[in-house]
């Protein structure tokens, strides 16, 4: 993993300017710092101001910048919980499986999969080394401990789920061409008519849907802790996306959580928001962001309006820690 101890090596303040001169200088937008909207990027926002910036905006234009802090903050937002590395390669394995079923292909041998990916993943990082033409750095292999109790367990714990779920089981029995979408990547919409930018990305990433006729199904695999509140809003952000990209009403979708950590299935708690409900949620939390930018045509920010939590208990499991002083 590139260095990263210049964070440690400089006063903070020193660090904290040099990271405010970067995300204030104003260069024309591209594709790659243009302003989308997530709600992960929600959450993040709602969770720690100073996260935030640090991962969509003092971690950005890698490429251009020789600053040893910009990079340094790069490689921290490179850092993966182990859970999450367990989280991805559970999806990973059973998108595999609905694929062959799509293909009409033999279905491997998901647990199988899923172990070897997970070495494979243990071992990019550990060595060093991008997995996929990506890098993998793992959070034991960057400051130690995995925090998650034995990884070797979890990981076997949501396999177990996942093969025992009838939602699984009832999926690998479709026939394929019912299959519209798996475990894609970067799924998104257009949201238009925003106040102060006009036309926003808006990422989706619902894991399987299924189309048949006029009636979409979406299953939407957890492996990690969440909440009631933010799983309704991912399952309204979902529904929105089909209904605009499929042309679909509201009750032409139905919306399936199954929630591998606890081994169940259903409808979110509250019932899945509605179009109007969910545009009016993602508008609200965009003027939000937007409220703290310096120059909304240079989508530029400073660090002096995204503080660090008060809540340090919030800090031990932060990729940025390092940054913050608070390892």
């Amino acid at each position: 993993m590139y260095n990263t101890h210049i964070l440690t090596e400089i006063p903070l303040a020193d660090s904290e300017a040099i990271l405010d001169a970067h995300t204030l200088e104003q260069v024309p937008v591209t594709r790659w710092t243009a302003f989308s909207w997530s709600h992960s990027r929600h959450t993040l926002f709602a969770t720690c101001r100073r996260r935030y910036y640090l991962h969509y905006y003092g971690s950005r234009r890698i490429r251009e910048t020789n600053s040893r802090v910009v990079r340094a903050i790069w490689w921290l937002k490179q850092i993966t919980p182990m859970s999450a590395w367990i989280g991805t390669v559970v999806h990973e394995a059973a998108a595999a499986a609905l694929r062959a079923v799509r293909d009409g292909m033999p279905v491997p041998d998901v647990r199988v999969l899923a172990r070897e990916r997970f070495a494979a993943g243990l071992e990019a990082s550990a060595r060093g080394r991008k997995l996929d033409g990506r890098w993998l750095v793992l959070w034991p292999d960057a400051y130690g401990g995995s925090g998650t109790g034995s990884p070797e367990e979890l990981l076997e714990g949501l396999l177990d789920n996942l093969l025992a779920s009838d939602t699984y089981k009832s999926l690998t029995n479709l026939p394929g061409g019912l299959f519209q979408e798996i475990d894609e990547a970067f799924q998104s919409f257009e949201l238009e008519g925003i106040a102060r930018l006009g036309t926003v990305r808006t990422f989706a990433i619902p894991d399987v849907l299924i189309l048949n006729d006029r009636t979409l199904r979406i299953v939407d695999w957890k492996t990690g802790s969440t909440t009631p509140d933010s799983v309704r809003w991912q399952a309204g952000i979902y529904q929105l996306y089909a209904g605009l990209t499929y042309d679909l009403q509201e009750e032409e979708i139905s919306v399936e959580i199954v929630d591998l950590t606890q081994g169940s299935s259903g409808e979110p708690a509250g019932g899945t928001p509605g179009f109007a409900e969910t545009r009016a949620f993602i508008e609200t939390s965009i003027a939000e962001m937007v409220d703290l930018m310096a120059d909304v045509d240079y989508h530029t920010v400073s660090i002096r309006d995204f503080p660090m939590t008060d809540d340090l208990t919030l800090c031990q499991t932060c990729n940025f820690k390092r940054a913050c002083r608070r390892e």
